[in-house]
């Protein structure tokens, strides 16, 4: 399952899972109590990243917005090394780097995250099968120079947005509130994940004790050396 929509969806897939869990264990296994803290802290974890990548995704990010993101970004690591996962580059990226790239690249990275690089790759991908058959690297790269080119001619670009736009459908205002709600409801459930961590680890907005935060650093001063 691709990652993101567990976080989009991590409020229901952790209560789901407990629930099975619980109907479907064997005698002598782990408590309800037990599966619950469990699910809870996979939940939490999630909740923290998505909190975290919702404010580096915003565009023309403000000083709160940064600070916000630094209170989130601290957490979910902590939380994320806890739960024994690996702290790859990319969480090295969003531990060390990504505050400072919010304040310093015009228009924050809003509009330059990885869904915008893969849809590049899905763009590069559908030219290649396109010309294929063709031969010639010569003519191969101008007629994909050529494609290119001409999709993203700001009057094609606009006539293929007006096309979307009729063709959308046209939601109910029942469903535009019900989605308004589910999104209130989420960003809610992030900030009760954060302030969660913040009061049981008695720290403060920072995130993290001096110990957690230790440890976490001399983890992610490996990305550095590399």
């Amino acid at each position: 399952m691709d990652i993101k929509k567990v976080m989009d969806n991590a409020l229901y897939i952790f209560d789901r899972f407990s629930t099975i869990l619980k109907e479907g264990k064997r005698e002598g296994s782990l408590s309800d109590e037990s599966i619950d803290a469990k699910c809870e802290e996979y939940k939490t974890a999630f909740l923290l990243w998505d909190g975290a990548f919702s404010f580096a995704r915003k565009v023309n990010p403000t000083a709160n917005d940064r600070h916000m993101y630094r209170r989130f970004v601290n957490a979910a690591v902590v939380t994320h090394d806890k739960l024994g996962c690996s702290i790859t580059h990319k969480v090295h990226l969003m531990w060390k780097h990504v505050e400072w790239q919010m304040e310093v690249i015009p228009g924050g990275l809003g509009d330059k995250m990885e869904d915008w690089v893969e849809l590049a790759h899905q763009i590069g991908a559908r030219l290649r099968r396109r010309f294929r058959t063709v031969k010639d690297p010569i003519i191969r790269a101008v007629a994909k120079a050529r494609a290119l080119f001409r999709d993203s001619d700001p009057e094609v670009v606009a006539y293929s947005d007006a096309l979307a736009e009729r063709s959308k459908r046209n939601f109910s205002k029942e469903r535009v509130l019900k989605v308004k709600v589910k999104k209130e409801v989420r960003e809610a459930k992030r900030l009760a994940a954060l302030f969660a961590y913040e009061l049981g680890v008695g720290c403060g907005i920072n995130g993290g004790s001096s110990s957690e935060s230790t440890a976490v650093e001399a983890l992610l001063s490996i990305g550095n050396t590399q």
